[in-house]
């Protein structure tokens, strides 16, 4: 019993991760601007803010599959020139 509690333990923690990486991807393409520049900033349960080159969006969970592991990422604002924005 207790392997299998494990076992769906790590598989939530491996959808959680998968789910970053597809938000981390959608926004690179959306702004434009490598992974490695952009930063995440939980605004809610399945809301993220994202910076990064300058800009700023947010995104929302559009098909989450468990408790904070999303599978489908959707741009939710248009992406704001963050030096016009302050």
């Amino acid at each position: 019993m207790k392997k299998l509690i494990m076992l769906g333990s790590l598989a939530l923690l491996l959808l959680g991760c998968a789910g970053m990486a597809n938000l981390k991807t959608r926004a690179a393409f959306d702004m434009q601007c490598p992974k490695k520049e952009l930063r995440f900033h939980e605004l809610g349960t399945a809301t993220y803010g994202v910076r990064g080159c300058g800009q700023r969006s947010t995104y929302v969970c559009k098909q989450q599959v468990a408790a904070r592991a999303c599978q489908d990422w959707v741009l939710n604002s248009d992406i704001k020139d963050t030096a016009r924005v302050r």
